[in-house]
Formats: C-alpha cells, sequence, structure tokens
C-alpha cells in the first residue's frame, strides 16, 4: 500500500524506487497514497514477482488480514489471477537495496537474482522470511544468499506472538 514507501522517501528524498503490488485494491492504495504525498522518482507495477513471468493466482487470508500471497495454504481463498515478472528483468545498474516482503515468494526470486547474476548489482537486501510458506529453512535460505558473496543477519519476528517470519539483513561483501 506504500507505507514502506513513505518512510524511504522521507529517508531518502531522492531515491528511485520500483514498487511491485498485485493485489488490484492495494495497488489503488499504492497509487493514492504516492499521490496525496506528492512522492516522486517511483515506478509502479501491478504484477507480482516470481521466478517466471506469466499468470498466476493471488490468495487472501479469510482472517481479514491485509497479507496475499502467491502460496495456497489453509484459511485462504482465490482473491484474483495477476501478472508475474521476474525483478531481474528490472535490474539494470547498480542498486543500493532491495526491501521485499512478498509472502513466500522470496526463495523464487532469490532463485531469479541469482540465475542471471543480478545478485552481484545489489549492496544490499532486507527481505522478511516465511519458513512455513516456503518450506526452506531460514538457514538454508541464508546459506544460499551467502553463498552469492553477502553477509546476512536473521532475526525471528518477536513482536508478534506466533509469528514465524524472519528479518534477513544481507550486505554485500567488498
Amino acid at each position: 500500500m506504500g507505507m514502506s514507501l513513505l518512510y524511504y522517501k522521507k529517508t531518502y528524498p531522492s531515491s528511485k524506487i520500483l514498487s511491485f503490488e498485485p493485489n488490484s485494491v492495494y495497488f489503488e492504495l499504492l497509487e493514492k497514497n504516492i499521490s496525496v504525498n506528492k512522492l516522486s522518482f517511483i515506478t509502479t507495477f501491478r504484477s507480482a514477482l516470481s521466478d517466471c513471468e506469466g499468470n498466476t493466482e493471488l490468495y487472501e487470508s479469510n482472517s481479514g488480514s491485509l497479507t496475499t500471497s502467491l502460496i495456497s495454504s489453509p484459511g485462504k481463498t482465490i482473491k484474483e489471477i495477476v501478472s508475474t515478472s521476474m525483478l531481474s528483468h528490472y535490474i539494470l545498474d547498480e542498486v543500493d537495496m532491495i526491501k521485499m516482503d512478498v509472502e513466500g515468494s522470496e526463495v523464487e526470486i532469490v532463485h531469479d537474482l541469482i540465475q542471471s547474476q543480478k545478485i552481484n548489482l545489489v549492496k544490499r537486501m532486507v527481505i522478511e522470511f516465511h519458513p512455513v510458506n516456503t518450506k526452506t529453512s531460514v538457514e538454508k535460505f541464508t546459506e544460499t544468499i551467502c553463498q552469492n558473496n553477502y553477509q546476512c543477519l536473521s532475526e525471528k519476528d518477536h513482536l508478534h506472538p506466533g509469528a514465524t517470519e524472519w528479518m534477513i539483513s544481507c550486505i554485500k561483501k567488498k
């Protein structure tokens, strides 16, 4: 919806940001937040990130949560069909930071960056990691990133009782 954009543009006003949001309702809110706050140098894409181009199902929680995911799980129903894009296609030059909150698609996106070698152009990544959705351990995921010349720090979400997510900060080694 653009909440992190507000923070990043306030902290780094001259930054250029690419923002991807597949959910049609949240995309409209994102565009509205950008307009109302008169934010510049932001390009938005109504697309989910993945390791392939195409279309897929976007699932929404039945619990009233604001999260959507490309991964089906109990308590989620199909919200809509959305397009998918590969992040590697948008990385043309050095990138200061990638902030990733993709509710389980992070493994595929990082795989795309590694396969395309675009990961070499990224200085930092901050990734919300979902081991339950991805069926991948945080250790295996961070090891994959570290094998590509990064130093990673991971921390389990302790703010939300019962949460299974991790925050992973990755910095490219010099």
